[in-house]
């Protein structure tokens, strides 16, 4: 830079309300000066918006209000503002905590007023210098930061990678957690690689680590080993659960990638190892996921291999229980079990619960939390999802028929709830089964409605109001869970919030949770939405929650869960066995 340049002229901005000012006139000559000019708040705004100004002087009637409007836009709160005020130390109080920087007191004086500018206009000046100086200093971390971190993706490089990995195991040997390391490779680059160009794929590669990224959860690290190869460190509670995050990092990155309005395939080989089981240092846990990978990439296409004997053997157990699920979806060998739900003031029937329910190869049933979590990370939710409908619309239809108008109540995944045709889909259903919409209800889990909740909040109360429109109830599961608070479900019309068995649990027992529960009830009614107990197993249980104004419930104290050939029977033993011994007592509360 040459020393002797002239430096850019600085920018001020005048706002006054008469023609010619002593103001103005103080700044006549000052060529080294860009003046602008504004008479109301309406212009001096947006030229303070829209330029760059490095001191605004104000000579207006209403020079405190404008001064304040200035300091309270985001904008441009930070411009240095000169005031010019009467010669009274109320007046330039007032100036001060409106926010002005410094005042210019009339009469203006020449010389003094023209030392003030100077100031503050240096003062100016030398922040913008810091500014630029602060950022060299970034530009140099970031330089730094180039050395640790891949280019392309901007993920640590293997070294550092490895040595994030090192700390991890670390903090893992001292609490007593497992860490997993997953290396997954872009089996097919070369192939891809003479149809595309390297921008191509890298755009490719980018897009998978965004994928790696969104499925992180807790303190995973994703790095980049080499030109085809990610790693991730991921601490797991237990070594067995490395199954399950192999399968979670896998689903991320199954569906096709876009370059372009082309799709394209992406094969990937995933290995892993882990710790303490396989090797304690980081070294020796990259490379045996890694040789992993290599045993993976020789299986075919998009598989993955674990180095670790146990988890291989609970990898075996998952693929032939998702292979189970999948065999039973396509062969229609899924089943539904059926829980009532009943109206604790009444003894009234509001509805049953649909239960997906699975028989392992010995013909006993499976429990859903051994199966499910497996069908969630395969990605058959969706299915299982859209199966449990039709099959609960079909058993609707013959509840009818038996002269029984009882709402059915499915849940229903958040993929599916989330999924664009889901709507017709299911309206498709019900017309397909000559229901009405009151016919079914849908459940989903305060985890499905999360994302939405805070993202397309929109389009969630639009599929709402639709499916409202059309007579379809809905629930929100097992409320209580964390995700979701009631400030946010104001803004949803649901029709019923199903607390979670947690909570109930504890009632009467725990006096402090069932004081919670009680001004929860309170809280939901206030929203004007039913409240659902679930898993209620004991009378008292019962009776306290219908004393604290709990609308429905349901649990192992009225029924169990049963297949729908024994559903019809139960409903009617069960209307009548409520109406006989509660009845009464309800006659005798209201007499």
């Amino acid at each position: 830079m040459n020393h002797h340049q002239k430096p850019e002229r600085q920018s001020v901005l005048i706002i006054e309300d008469t023609a010619q000012t002593q103001a103005q006139t103080l700044l006549d000559h000052r060529d080294d000066l860009r003046i602008l000019r504004a008479d109301n708040a309406e212009d001096a705004l947006s030229i303070l918006v829209y330029n760059q100004v490095n001191l605004t002087l104000i000579v207006h009637d209403s020079a405190i209000a404008l001064c304040r409007e200035i300091r309270d836009c985001d904008l441009i709160a930070d411009v240095p503002i000169l005031l010019v005020c009467a010669n009274d130390a109320d007046a330039q109080t007032a100036a001060y905590e409106a926010g002005a920087d410094g005042l210019v007191v009339e009469p203006i004086h020449d010389s003094l007023a023209q030392a003030q500018i100077d100031t503050v206009l240096r003062l100016d000046r030398f922040a913008q210098r810091r500014e630029i100086s602060e950022k060299l200093e970034y530009a140099a971390a970031e330089l730094s930061t180039l050395k640790e971190c891949d280019p392309t993706t901007g993920l640590p490089n293997s070294l550092m990678f490895e040595s994030s990995v090192e700390q991890e195991l670390a903090r893992a040997l001292r609490s007593d957690y497992a860490l997993g390391v997953l290396v997954v490779e872009f089996s097919n680059y070369d192939s891809l690689s003479s149809v595309y160009d390297q921008a191509a794929l890298d755009k490719l590669t980018r897009a998978m680590a965004d994928r790696l990224s969104s499925a992180v959860r807790g303190r995973a690290v994703i790095g980049r080993l080499d030109t085809r190869c990610l790693a991730i460190c991921q601490p797991l509670p237990r070594a067995a659960e490395l199954t399950r995050a192999v399968h979670k990092y896998r689903r991320a990155l199954v569906d096709p990638y876009m370059i372009g309005d082309q799709p394209i395939e992406i094969d990937c080989s995933i290995g892993a190892s882990v710790s303490p089981n396989d090797a304690d240092d980081a070294g020796r846990l990259v490379g045996l996921a890694s040789s992993a990978m290599a045993h993976a990439r020789h299986l075919g296409r998009n598989k993955y291999h674990l180095f670790a004997p146990a988890a291989r053997a609970d990898a075996k157990r998952r693929l032939e229980l998702e292979s189970r699920i999948r065999r039973a979806i396509e062969a229609d060998g899924m089943l539904l079990h059926y829980q009532p739900r009943l109206k604790l003031s009444d003894g009234a029937v509001m509805g049953v619960e649909a239960l997906l329910r699975l028989r392992g190869e010995d013909g006993e049933l499976l429990s859903p939390h051994a199966f499910l979590p497996v069908a969630e990370d395969s990605g058959m939710m969706e299915e299982l999802g859209m199966w449990a409908i039709q099959r609960a619309c079909q058993d609707a239809a013959s509840l009818r028929r038996e002269g029984l108008d009882v709402r059915i109540s499915v849940n229903v995944a958040g993929d599916l709830f989330a999924k664009d045709t889901f709507y017709d889909e299911l309206c498709d259903t019900i017309d397909h089964f000559e229901l009405d919409g009151e016919s079914l209800e849908l459940e989903v889990s305060e985890r499905a409605i999360a994302p939405q909740l805070h993202g397309t909040l929109y389009d969630l109360q639009t599929l709402i109001e639709k499916l409202q429109r059309k007579g379809v109830g809905l629930s929100l599961d097992n409320f209580g869970a964390g995700l979701t608070c009631l400030n946010e479900l104001r803004h949803l019309a649901l029709d019923n919030i199903k607390l979670s068995q947690d909570l109930i649990t504890a009632v009467p027992e725990d006096e402090r949770m069932t004081h919670i529960v009680a001004n929860l009830i309170k809280l939901i009614e206030s929203l004007g939405m039913r409240v659902i107990a679930q898993g209620v197993e004991h009378e008292v249980q019962m009776e306290t929650l219908r004393d604290m104004g709990c609308d429905d419930a349901q649990g192992f104290l009225f029924a169990k869960p049963m297949p729908f050939n024994e559903l019809l029977p139960m409903l009617h033993s069960l209307i009548a066995t409520w109406n006989n011994v509660y009845g009464n007592q309800v006659s005798a509360r209201a007499s």
